[in-house]
């Protein structure tokens, strides 16, 4: 970020741990997934990508010290700004506390938002983060740099909105159409996934690089491609060309893609492929699964695979201890009971999800577009280019 050597008369910079009062872990607050509701008193914020992961009414796991507080993502280096009583959702969630009398607590969240954390998979980056430097102008320049970054925030959030609608409106019809798949209040049959799929197969973890893919370059993906339910090909690391291609599983049109090995919330997170990606090969945490197309449609299961009730019923079959990674076998997820509803119903549903599908990705170009400006924004404010 900014050189030390170009910053603004009565500008600092400071190593990040000089920057915070301290670093709290969750462990004596952390509610465990299962436990998450639907609705409640408090809201809970995990390590995520939304921003409300669930809600609870135990007001013993609340915290409520030193409002405004950022949490951290030590595995998903996601960053949360929280100025309300919250609780605990999950390992790996660090509480920040920006030493006030230099900060304004909302600069220092997107100081810190526009730091770049390389991604290292499962392992926590904390580590990385406490490496950093920090910029920190006057405190009256901070509050001016937050106003006009607020006021750019609001495009990414009404991008998101737009994207969470699109998200909601899929949920709903789901649940609209099918019911909840563990009551299956439509007394669907009932079938384990081992005769709805045609194959599973894992991948082979590569060693890679992380950089851009050229073209016709081969890459392994990272579990991160998964996590948040949609694909994102760009999670990976490249493959030199010498290294040889002991076994290739590429993402294909119509496949399912399955973490089986993350943390306790995110193991068992799953996606739907929209194309091929003949240079994209899986790693052994993620597995391919092909469905059998004349019992269930791919975009009926992705959703069942995604169901708060169903993530629940993969994670109490999961083994791992708390604060390692958690894992399924291929044998207890092909032993786990869905509801099957007759294969016209699904197939209407399909067609919702791919009209949805590619409204989204109208959404994305712009999405693209908000980001780099906000980007540009950020990095101008903490150049002081921003405030004369």
């Amino acid at each position: 970020m900014t050189s030390i050597y170009n910053l603004p008369s009565g500008w600092k910079l400071k190593p990040f741990t000089e920057c915070i009062e301290k670093s709290v872990s969750s462990n004596k607050l952390k509610i465990p997934q299962a436990d998450f509701k639907r609705g409640g008193l408090y809201p809970i914020v995990d390590q995520s990508i939304d921003f409300i992961a669930g809600y609870t009414n135990n007001s013993s796991k609340v915290y409520k010290d030193n409002l405004p507080v950022i949490i951290f993502g030590d595995h998903t280096r996601i960053f949360k700004f929280i100025d309300f009583p919250f609780a605990f959702g999950a390992d790996g969630t660090k509480l920040l506390l920006p030493k006030k009398e230099i900060f304004d607590p909302k600069y220092f969240y997107f100081f810190l938002t526009g730091l770049t954390i390389e991604n290292q998979g499962y392992s926590r980056h904390y580590k990385i983060l406490k490496e950093k430097q920090i910029v920190i102008p006057p405190i009256n320049v901070q509050k001016k740099i937050v106003a006009i970054l607020e006021k750019a925030e609001k495009l990414k959030e009404w991008r998101k909105e737009a994207d969470k609608l699109a998200n909601e409106f899929l949920e709903s019809t789901f649940l609209e159409m099918f019911g909840d798949p563990v009551k299956n209040p439509k007394n669907w049959s009932i079938e384990k996934i081992q005769y709805l799929i045609s194959s599973i197969e894992a991948g082979w973890s590569a060693n890679g690089e992380s950089r851009s893919r050229k073209e016709n370059e081969y890459a392994v993906l990272k579990v991160s491609a998964v996590t948040q339910g949609f694909f994102l090909p760009e999670e990976c690391k490249v493959i030199n060309n010498d290294i040889e291609l002991k076994k290739v599983v590429t993402p294909e049109k119509g496949d399912v893609l399955f973490s089986r090995a993350n943390t306790l919330e995110l193991v068992g997170a799953s996606c739907l492929i929209r194309e091929d990606y003949p240079y994209l090969l899986l790693p052994d945490k993620l597995w391919k699964i092909e469905v059998n197309k004349e019992k269930i449609y791919p975009e009926y299961l992705k959703f069942v695979l995604s169901h708060p009730t169903i993530r629940s019923e993969i994670s109490k079959v999961s083994t791992g201890t708390s604060g390692s990674m958690y894992n399924i076998s291929m044998s207890k997820l092909k032993l786990i009971g869905i509801t099957v509803p007759p294969i016209e119903i699904q197939k209407n549903f399909s067609i919702i999800v791919e009209t949805v599908e590619k409204a989204k990705e109208f959404q994305k170009q712009s999405s693209i577009e908000i980001n780099i400006l906000f980007n540009a924004f950020m990095q101008k404010g903490f150049r002081g280019e921003l405030i004369c």
